[in-house]
């Protein structure tokens, strides 16, 4: 007589084994997706365990692709061999490049490079034939070049150009980075590249690093033309008023950009302008005028890029219909009463819920030094200029030495007014830019909240303005933090 059939049960189950929708839980959570190297390396290490693993965890592994994780001397030559791999590739970092790059031709074959130029002679690259032989006689920009040409679904890219501007040209102009002039050519007319190529790139960020060389305007207009484009995003950049619209006056371009961050710039009014007059439809606009001027590029250019508040003004009323978000910031040179000129017409904006006013610059620089009643009429005459539909309002001053209990009163005062001007108010903050101590392990000072009038919440909080603070950027677009949470997670609206 046989044995009655006994169903055995594995004592160990292995993760191969596992249904396919558990291992993708187990997999995004290490990361979904990958913002740094402490996420990318054991997520790389799990994808090591079995080819199952592996193949599951590729949309997670190249999802991101930050020139600080990867080898650059290997990682085009397995993109080449791997077209897959490519198309997984949906936001491209390029930040803190060292002081010498490795040297793409010393990896690529030369089957490479021709398989290379022929991608760029597909997609309508001018110049495409000369690709290869820039890349053999030229550092490594080609990092950013290369792969912009093979990712094919490429949505975010973000390059800190401290070394493209310094060493590596496209072919003898000196003002341009060879990733530059394929961007340029997605935004001409009828171009497979914009069309096809880039329609998934909707953010793009650039800054100017380290370097003086910097691209030329043209290439910055360009960006304006690319059809998928939503945010764009310019640091540390200088563009006097001849640059950007001497040649392209009679260009007519209804740009779908929608969200403009201009930070820590240094662009003539007249310039920005013109950039707003490019925009069909303009939801967000940042504009924080540098600190710090750049003496050696006024020389260099013979030329000063100035901010003209009644032109800039003229400009965003132009976009009073779209206009939901402005951050505005004041120059080294900015008087209140200029200030005030750029908000007075801010009443006609019926969309605008946000406004950032930034008095940290001229309330430090009045001679004499500001009285307290000085510093509370700037503050009332604002909050006298609000549009009604104003929700959200957001003030960062200068600490100037003053005690808590002033600027609870300040804040108290300026929200009194606020709520008549703007009955839909429900935030004021107050930021009060101070000084950082030499203990970098102090973190910044948050005042409990203060109370609120009428239904408007007050909270006061210090911002420690520092040389290493002003590296990383503004604290709503740090680099590291903030920032890549745009860049990451950004959905662009319908």
């Amino acid at each position: 007589m046989l044995p009655e059939h006994q169903e055995t049960v594995p004592s160990r189950v292995g993760l191969q084994n596992l249904p396919a929708e558990l291992l993708l839980q187990i997999i995004g959570l290490f990361a979904n997706p990958a913002r740094c190297r402490e996420d990318f390396v054991p997520l790389y290490s799990l994808s090591l365990t079995n080819r199952r693993l592996y193949h599951l965890t590729i949309p997670f592994l190249f999802r991101v692709v930050d020139n600080r994780w990867y080898n650059e001397r290997r990682f085009p030559e397995m993109i080449l061999r791997n077209p897959r791999l490519a198309s997984e590739i949906k936001y491209l970092a390029c930040l803190n490049r060292p002081a010498k790059p490795p040297r793409i031709v010393s990896v690529l074959s030369r089957r490479g490079w021709q398989a290379l130029s022929e991608k760029a002679e597909e997609l309508g690259l001018r110049n495409a034939r000369r690709f290869c032989h820039l890349g053999q006689a030229y550092s490594l920009t080609d990092f950013v070049a290369v792969l912009l040409l093979l990712t094919p679904n490429l949505e975010c890219l973000d390059v800190s150009d401290d070394i493209e501007f310094g060493d590596t040209y496209w072919g003898n102009d000196s003002d341009a980075a060879m990733w530059m002039p394929i961007l340029e050519d997605a935004g001409c007319d009828q171009s497979s590249l914009g069309i096809r190529h880039f329609q998934h790139l909707h953010t793009i960020r650039i800054a100017r690093g380290s370097s003086r060389l910097e691209p030329k305007a043209e290439s910055i207009l360009s960006l304006f033309k690319l059809r998928s484009l939503r945010t764009l995003i310019l640091e540390k950049r200088y563009l006097t008023p001849a640059e950007l619209i001497q040649d392209h006056e009679e260009d007519s371009i209804e740009s779908s950009v929608e969200n403009l961050y201009l930070l820590d710039c240094q662009i003539d009014s007249s310039t920005v302008a013109y950039m707003l007059s490019l925009i069909k439809a303009l939801r967000v606009f940042v504009h924080e005028w540098a600190r710090i001027m750049w003496p050696s590029r006024i020389a260099d250019l013979g030329t000063d890029a100035r901010m003209d508040h009644s032109t800039l003004t003229t400009a965003l009323l132009a976009q009073k219909d779209s206009l939901e978000y402005l951050s505005i910031h004041s120059g080294s040179e900015t008087r209140g009463d200029e200030m005030h000129a750029t908000l007075c017409d801010l009443g006609e904006m019926h969309k605008l819920h946000f406004l950032e006013v930034g008095l940290e610059n001229f309330a430090a620089k009045m001679k004499p030094p500001a009285s307290d009643t000085t510093l509370l009429n700037q503050g009332i005459g604002i909050a006298e200029l609000l549009p009604r539909c104003l929700r959200k309002l957001h003030i960062s001053i200068k600490h100037l030495g003053r005690n808590d209990g002033f600027w609870t009163t300040y804040l108290a005062a300026v929200t009194a007014h606020c709520k008549v001007k703007a009955p839909a108010l429900t935030e004021v903050k107050l930021f009060l830019v101070h000084r950082k101590p030499e203990d970098e392990t102090v973190r910044p000072k948050t005042f409990p909240l203060v109370g609120s009038i009428k239904g408007a919440t007050m909270s006061i909080e210090y911002l420690f303005n520092s040389r290493h603070q002003l590296d990383k950027g503004r604290r709503y677009l740090s680099k590291e933090v903030e920032f890549r949470t745009l860049m990451y997670d950004f959905v662009p609206p319908s």
